[in-house]
């Protein structure tokens, strides 16, 4: 161990093979990458697992080992309670809001407030979305610039950032979305794997599970944090802040999460990532991600720690001392990775809002789809910049989790309750949608210049009086912002209603709750065919009498899968393993009695990467 590096010449070794290696599979994808459709949506091809592991790598990559291995060590297992406020969330996500975006064909969430409200709330919600995600670069970035300079102190916090932003916008500008989504799978097994590794070294270590139960604190063993107390992760703090106003705003919101649903080959594989990732993956990230926290408490207790460690460093510390040269290179490098999964995700987001919410429709309207490729890979580089100038500013928290939980209580209230509202309410309309985005931000900011506007909604948390103002009840501005932007949303509404009498009439452009069978007509422009197919293993063959996006089927294919002319199907190569990275959609143009192959153009073809001497996978999709 040195100085400058913590660790051996093998991890360091490893950990740049690692970068290098992921550099070159990230760029790898940019083959797959040709239109702005490919570069933020992946094409819409991937299978539901692979989506749902791209999932955990950007939550967990959320800087979640840097800041929940903190928050075990100070708080305990009641750490993991940030990882169960999803819940709540999931079913109006199913049933409501994947549908919705998936059927309508809404490519963001600007879009979406300008079909359901008109364009000066599309501006102003696309205004306070990019201040939200830029923010959530910053912080991304800081935590990227505290976990290397943990590896190596000689490197400052700023500079680490800096050199780790270039990295990942070198693959991120390359390949888009297919790039983030096949990098987010590998990093998202071995981050998992990681955190495993460690627990079970860290047990080893200290004697087996018996002894690290029984040296663990007891005050560290809670699964809840106290109701209301001094804590910064009290219950209630947590609940407001991370279960009502971040869940949301990370499912729904975050333009990131909403390239992934697209990104699936449908509306049901969207659906089924969502759930596996929330019942299966999420429990198991949340332990991953806590244990090095427990770990470096119990060692504490028995004297194994160091003295003097700040809480930002105990997983790389923890790390260090319970696994082998080389293995904790490869953690490093993990670590690293994971929260390069953030990083990907929010700038591929952030650069089709620029580009479908703002050059577009609005500053450069009419140009080719290649000039906007270009021009989206151009603010990929200028997000990273914008993010990296914002990491002085959350160097001035005391913890990562504070920074985290300062700025999204600060900034979500207004873009939750107005995309909720708009969800769930179908007569609510612009003028209450105009209220919660103009007066409910200005609410927010009032409180942070005067946080007793706050004491009201607090629930008994008593504040640091001697903290900045906009410090102070740093978690509970997220129930005050909720509470207000709720009421002027209400509030604007029925003045709406009462002065503009054309704003009363109940919308039937079926942008809010609805039934997935009227979705699903609007999306095929017909009667959809529900009959459940089978998926049928075929050749396929070129036919250039096809247009752009048609296909042909044998009669004996189209009853097995019970096809007709007209309905959407799902063409992948036979190599499942793939996820769908070699795969189209199209409409069944003709059904031939007398053909043996699956007959499509030479543009899908092209399009799915198909290799003829290989079968395809053929499967009806409605």
């Amino acid at each position: 161990m040195t100085e400058e590096f913590i660790g051996t010449q093998l991890d360091l070794a490893v950990i740049a093979f690692y970068f290098l290696g992921i550099l070159a599979f990230g760029s790898f994808f940019a083959r797959y990458t040709k239109t702005t459709n490919d570069f933020f949506f992946a094409g819409q091809r991937f299978a539901w697992w692979l989506v749902a592991f791209s999932f955990i790598a950007t939550t967990v990559g959320s800087y979640s080992f840097i800041k929940y291995a903190e928050a075990a060590y100070t708080y305990g297992l009641a750490s993991t309670q940030s990882y169960t406020n999803d819940w709540m969330w999931m079913p109006l996500l199913v049933l409501g809001w994947i549908p919705i975006i998936y059927y309508q064909r809404i490519r963001s969430i600007p879009e979406y407030f300008e079909r359901r409200f008109g364009t000066v709330n599309r501006v102003l919600y696309t205004a306070l979305l990019l201040l939200y995600m830029l923010g959530y670069v910053g912080i991304n970035l800081f935590t990227l610039g505290k976990a290397v300079h943990a590896l190596m102190p000689a490197v400052s916090v700023l500079h680490a950032a800096i050199a780790v932003a270039c990295f990942t916008a070198i693959y991120v500008t390359a390949g888009g979305q297919s790039s983030v989504i096949m990098t987010d799978l590998a990093q998202a097994c071995l981050l998992l794997a990681a955190g495993f590794v460690i627990f079970f070294g860290g047990v080893y270590q200290l004697g087996g599970f018996e002894t690290f139960w029984t040296h663990l604190p007891a005050e560290s063993r809670h699964s809840l944090g106290e109701f209301s107390g001094e804590s910064n992760l009290s219950f209630i703090k947590i609940f407001w802040q991370d279960g009502m106003a971040n869940s949301f705003a990370f499912w729904f919101v975050n333009q990131g999460m909403v390239l992934r649903f697209l990104s699936a080959r449908s509306e049901r594989d969207a659906k089924k990532a969502v759930l596996f990732n929330a019942l299966f993956l999420m429990p198991i990230a949340s332990f991953a991600v806590c244990n090095s926290g427990l770990l470096g408490r119990a060692m504490e207790s028995v004297g194994m720690f160091p003295d003097g460690i700040a809480g930002s460093d105990v997983f790389v510390v923890v790390s260090n001392m319970v696994t082998i040269p080389g293995l904790f290179g490869l953690i490093m490098a993990a670590l690293v990775a994971a929260l390069m999964s953030t990083a990907d995700t929010l700038v591929n987001g952030m650069s089709a809002i620029a580009i479908n919410d703002i050059w577009r429709p609005y500053l450069l309207p009419n140009r080719t789809d290649r000039f906007y490729l270009n021009l989206a890979r151009v603010h990929c580089l200028a997000i990273m910049a914008i993010g990296l100038s914002l990491v002085p500013l959350f160097e001035q928290f005391k913890t990562i989790y504070d920074a985290h939980g300062a700025f999204t209580a600060s900034v979500t209230p207004p873009l939750v309750v107005s995309l909720f509202l708009a969800i769930v309410w179908k007569r609510f309309n612009r003028v209450g949608a105009m209220s919660v985005l103009i007066l409910g931000t200005l609410l927010v900011a009032f409180s942070l210049f005067y946080p007793g506007v706050i004491r009201p909604f607090a629930h008994g948390v008593v504040p640091d009086e001697s903290a900045a103002p906009y410090k102070m009840f740093k978690y509970m501005r997220a129930c005050y912002g909720l509470a207000v932007c709720f009421g002027v949303g209400v509030i604007g509404n029925c003045i709406g209603a009462f002065l503009f009498p054309s704003l009363r009439s109940i919308p039937e452009d079926h942008l809010s709750l609805t039934s997935n069978l009227t979705l699903m007509r609007i999306f095929k422009g017909s009667e959809p065919n529900t009959e459940k197919g089978e998926n049928v293993l075929s050749p396929v063959e070129k036919v250039d009498d096809l247009g752009e996006e048609e296909i042909r089927l044998p009669e004996s294919l189209a009853d097995k899968c019970k096809a007709k002319v007209g309905d959407l199907v799902y063409i992948e190569d036979e190599r499942r393993w793939l996820g769908g990275l070699k795969s189209v959609h199209g409409k069944v143009k003709e059904v031939v009695g007398d053909a043996e192959s699956v007959g499509i153009s030479g543009e899908l073809i092209e399009r799915g990467r198909f290799d003829l001497s290989r079968r395809v996978w053929v499967s009806k999709v409605f």
